[in-house]
């Protein structure tokens, strides 16, 4: 085996001792609401009326036993998602409602750290910047692409594991389909299942359809536009129908990615 081997056999024990705990995190991540902000917004109504009921019972009672505000914490739990309470360090049973939306709070911030991370990553590489994709793809010591440019993630627990394990950010994908993260074991792997991979194919053969189409139309709308003044009906409904497509493809493109 030469040094090279070695230290790529190396590289990818490293890795995969270190996808372990990633994968530990996100299952856990994938498991939250997508949209927080909403998802608090939906359920602010319930949870004002626990925190209400919390009050009047302790206004009421001097001690209140600890059963009483672990119960409210697993109510919160479930209405997350009941099966995140069985991957979170502590006990719902051992939590009260506070605590209990603080730590998924947090846990959600880094969802978002390792989100944000994943999209610049890919930015940089639909931009054709192999400087930028390199920097990503180095131990995450420092996240920063220019002076002007940097991004304070430090004290995210996600990012110190990235950092630990020189993980390549770009086998940390966000499926297109469901929104969870994954670890894409091929480097061509789109998705985070099959189906998903089939329907994101899928997609993409519609967005070829969709582009020859376009191209046609366009065609269609020079040829007009050399026949007619840019005010004629038929220019206005040819370049209303083109910018459709356009707009088709551009909607796709951003859920199902480039070609």
């Amino acid at each position: 085996m030469t040094q090279k081997q070695e230290i790529s056999n190396t590289g990818i024990d490293k890795i995969s001792k270190g996808w372990a705990e990633l994968n530990e995190l996100i299952e856990k991540i994938n498991l939250l609401p997508k949209d927080w902000e909403k998802f608090m917004q939906d359920s602010g109504k319930l949870i004002k009326q626990w925190e209400a009921e919390i009050r009047e019972a302790g206004a009421k009672d001097e001690i209140l036993p600890p059963e009483f505000f672990s119960n409210y914490a697993k109510k919160f739990h479930n209405l997350i998602a009941p099966k995140l309470a069985e991957k979170m360090n502590r006990k719902p049973e051992e939590k009260d409602l506070l605590s209990a939306q603080f730590e998924l709070r947090v846990l959600y911030d880094q969802n978002l750290a390792l989100r944000n991370i994943i999209n610049i990553f890919q930015q940089f590489k639909e931009c054709n910047n192999p400087e930028g994709t390199g920097a990503l793809n180095k131990p995450l010591q420092t996240i920063g692409f220019n002076p002007d440019t940097t991004l304070n993630l430090s004290g995210f627990e996600v990012i110190e594991i990235l950092k630990r394990n020189n993980i390549p950010i770009e086998r940390v994908r966000v499926c297109p389909i469901c929104q969870d993260i994954f670890w894409a074991k091929r480097k061509e792997s789109p998705a985070c299942s099959d189906s998903h991979v089939i329907a994101v194919n899928t997609g993409k053969t519609r967005i070829r359809k969709n582009l020859e189409d376009f191209h046609k139309q366009r065609e269609k709308l020079k040829k007009l536009d050399s026949k007619f003044s840019r005010e004629h009906p038929l220019v206005l409904k040819q370049l209303e129908l083109v910018k459709k497509l356009h707009n088709k493809i551009q909607e796709k493109v951003k859920k199902y990615g480039t070609l």
